[in-house]
């Protein structure tokens, strides 16, 4: 017991009052476990209709179908993940099987030629991923699931955030798991990534005027730019963004939302580009450019809210110093086996109890 009891009734209430500002946010923590789990279900549901798709060859299906360049079907999850035995009573897996469709969300007129087009309607491998992962949902469950479509975003820090808030169920299955966003925060600590859906090669577009063909001389070319001045690349999107940022740490990167939009800047009259990491199709021949991978692989992935509720985590290494702080406090009273397991790290003195 959390408290135990005594003849001494007014020792043991002075030392309940003593101890509840402490155990107050512990309480209200270990009664939001219930609603955290059914955050986690739904989850748990798009993971197993995604692996069932992966073993039966639907996935690979849609990249032939789609005639798609370099993209694969990435398997890095394991055959064993199972569909949850019942939703839990108000988690988010009960009320989208209850509501008849999910909501997902994506920047609006985002157009990825190597793995879908989220205009209006999407098509192409990835929202055929979305929905019959979905469809399999409701199947299993006995009922009909729909996909409905946010596409309102003007960039992945509005999405992102809109899934934080729950205006969204989840993110269309082609964000980057090791990207970040807002600069700060890497998206498969702050939300829940599902297992992979495709795995999309990073491709560099140069003109062919440029005589590279390969990383090590776009690399000496950028060498060779910056001894008069600036060397910059382009990107498409947030998460190629930030692998061209690892790759090629002396050129300055710049982004684009679209891979028309980064092509032709490019190919536009004294363009001062070197190149842009975009996406091809096997169709893409234009000999005024040329492609070549830059030897990356961007796991795709849909995003869901993390179980437990994020304001449970620490988001920021500011906040994880202040709830190790609580935890310190907490471990005083003794109380180091109430913790929740959800929280990130115990101190040491919780681990010697």
């Amino acid at each position: 017991p959390l408290f135990r009891e005594t003849r001494n009734t007014a020792h043991n209430a002075s030392r309940m009052e003593r101890s509840l500002p402490l155990l107050l946010p512990l309480l209200l923590s270990l009664l939001s476990v219930k609603a955290d789990q059914g955050l986690e279900q739904l989850a748990q549901a798009y993971d197993a209709a995604l692996m069932g798709m992966h073993t039966d060859g639907t996935i690979t299906g849609y990249l032939a179908k789609d005639d798609i360049y370099d993209n694969m079907d990435v398997y890095d999850c394991t055959n064993d993940y199972e569909y949850p035995e019942s939703p839990i009573s108000g988690g988010a897996l009960e009320k989208v099987l209850n509501r008849g469709y999910v909501i997902l969300g994506s920047r609006g007129n985002y157009s990825s030629a190597s793995s879908g087009t989220y205009t209006r309607p999407p098509k192409g491998a990835s929202p055929d991923i979305d929905r019959e992962a979905f469809r399999r949902v409701g199947v299993h469950y006995g009922r009909q699931l729909d996909v409905v479509y946010n596409l309102s975003f003007s960039a992945t820090d509005d999405v992102l955030r809109s899934l934080l808030s729950g205006i969204i169920d989840g993110t269309t299955c082609n964000y980057a798991q090791g990207a970040l966003y807002g600069g700060l925060q890497r998206r498969a600590v702050v939300f829940r990534p599902s297992c992979s859906t495709l795995g999309d090669t990073v491709h560099m577009c140069v003109t062919a005027s440029s005589g590279v063909a390969d990383v090590a001389a776009l690399n000496a070319l950028i060498a060779a730019t910056n001894r008069k001045g600036q060397a910059v690349l382009g990107a498409v999107g947030t998460s190629t963004f930030q692998t061209l940022q690892q790759i090629f740490q002396d050129a300055v990167v710049i982004t684009y939302q679209t891979d028309m939009l980064a092509i032709a800047a490019l190919k536009a009259e004294g363009s001062t580009l070197l190149g842009v990491a975009a996406s091809r199709l096997a169709s893409d021949y234009d000999p005024s450019v040329v492609w070549f991978s830059v030897g990356h692989v961007e796991n795709l992935v849909s995003f869901f809210r993390r179980e437990p509720r994020t304001e449970n985590k620490a988001l920021h290494v500011t906040e994880l110093a202040g709830n190790l702080s609580n935890y310190k406090a907490m471990a005083k009273i003794g109380l180091c086996a109430f913790l929740p397991s959800f929280y990130l790290t115990l101190p040491t003195g919780c681990q010697q109890q």
